[in-house]
């Protein structure tokens, strides 16, 4: 999983920072023999705003070898709640999602964790054994 806004700190733009991987996953997959797939990462603790443009890219990307979003950081503090609306994008261009839950305080995190993403994306099946994966 790839968190790209990191990436952005010395001046890149997202889009250059995803060019850059996508070259990077067609090269190896050119010199090894492997599969490359991305799963775009937001973190909790930055803005929402942030998270709604990741899930664009993932949508932008999405024919380069992305293949879901992903949200991901502190869980104490930062609630999924607040990226509502990365996670309706994503169920809008019926995209792959993943949500991390219960690194730091299992049960309470889970709990909330996949009932957001329940409610997020309306229980498509993906969703639910993507939760119920992490549990």
């Amino acid at each position: 999983m790839l968190e790209i806004v990191l990436h952005t700190n010395d001046g890149l733009a997202l889009s250059g920072v995803m060019e850059a991987i996508c070259e990077g996953r067609s090269l190896a997959q050119q010199r090894l023999p492997i599969t490359v797939r991305i799963i775009v990462c937001g973190m909790r603790h930055m803005p929402s705003s942030v998270s709604r443009q990741l899930a664009e890219i993932t949508w932008r990307y999405r024919e380069r070898g992305v293949v879901g979003f992903d949200l991901a950081g502190p869980e104490k503090g930062f609630s999924s709640k607040a990226h509502r609306e990365a996670y309706e994008l994503v169920r809008s261009k019926n995209l792959n999602a993943t949500l991390h839950a219960g690194e730091v305080r299992p049960r309470p995190c889970v709990v909330l964790s996949s009932f957001c993403l329940f409610s997020f994306l309306s229980l498509l099946p993906t969703a639910l054994i993507s939760t119920l994966l992490c549990i």
